[in-house]
């Protein structure tokens, strides 16, 4: 008996280590943002950020859901009442829409041309120039992106190397962004990365002016969707450049949505399975146990 004893306990202690090490390495999110050559953790800038509470750039985020082939949104430490959408075909003028109760509802601009469009909101006084921008995704008639962000604008700007096809950028992934000025990079320049979920972090650009990013593993799994899971479920980013030119002060934030890992939800199935299988294996044992006592 005390053999069996043994075995079963041996048995349930090792299921259960294992369904709680596998998968969970996916919460320890706020330990582990990750690093990459040139990133340096930033603790969150208290008394700096707008009342959001997690950035202090001008940024461009959704703030709810439209109409099928439309986009509501909003903006943060910006007062822009302006949004211009700049086509993938560079060829058309863009777009201008005005915000009505604090939100923009944007349309796609052109049936004909859908894809990822610029979408940007400017600031300019004497001595600032604040400009938010993103990149927005219509389903209809899509078409590359490539001459849009080739097409330098004015100030400063920050463009990625690469868009992700679908849904955005995932917890764990490198990205890579290039910060231009007039069209031209800034090398060594320092990109700050916040995130809605409460990271802060800075990488320093390449001579290239080209920075890569890690997205942080910071999603808490009590936010995780509980109808569409991890694949439905978004938060924002804000990558951010202050620069100085000619005695104007230049801050420039790109948003755009990030996703959690979709290995969360296969690492705790599996947890979840191997527990189940450790607890049927140790049924017989427990049986014989019971029986032996009884005799």
């Amino acid at each position: 008996m005390k053999k069996y004893s043994k075995r079963i306990k041996g048995l349930i202690a090792a299921t259960l280590i294992t369904s709680l090490f596998i998968g969970p390495v996916y919460s320890q999110e706020h330990r582990e943002h990750g690093s990459v050559s040139g990133v340096a953790s930033q603790p969150p800038r208290q008394g700096q950020v707008d009342v959001v509470g997690w950035t202090k750039f001008p940024a461009i985020i959704p703030a709810g859901r439209g109409e099928r082939g439309t986009a509501v949104l909003t903006s943060i430490n910006s007062k822009s009442p302006e949004l211009s959408a700049i086509s993938p075909d560079t060829t058309k003028s863009a777009a201008t829409f005005l915000k009505v109760g604090g939100k923009w509802t944007i349309k796609q601009p052109d049936a004909e041309v859908g894809g990822y469009h610029l979408l940007l909101a400017k600031e300019e006084s004497a001595t600032e120039i604040r400009t938010a921008s993103t990149l927005w995704m219509f389903q209809s008639k899509p078409q590359s992106p490539e001459k849009m962000l080739a097409s330098g604008r004015p100030g400063l700007e920050i463009q990625p190397l690469k868009l992700p096809q679908f849904g955005g950028f995932r917890e764990g992934q490198t990205g890579e962004f290039v910060i231009l000025f007039n069209g031209i990079p800034v090398p060594d320049s320092n990109l700050t990365i916040d995130t809605e979920n409460g990271t802060h972090e800075t990488v320093l650009a390449n001579k290239n002016g080209v920075a890569r990013v890690l997205f942080p593993r910071d999603f808490d799994p009590e936010i995780i969707e509980k109808e569409g899971g991890a694949a439905r479920t978004r938060r924002s980013f804000v990558l951010g450049v202050e620069l100085k030119r000619n005695g104007i002060q230049h801050t420039t934030g790109l948003s755009l949505p990030y996703l959690p890992d979709l290995m969360r939800e296969r690492n705790l199935m599996a947890g979840a399975g191997l527990f189940a299988f450790g607890m049927l294996l140790a049924t017989p044992m427990l049986r014989r146990k019971k029986e032996s006592s009884n005799v």
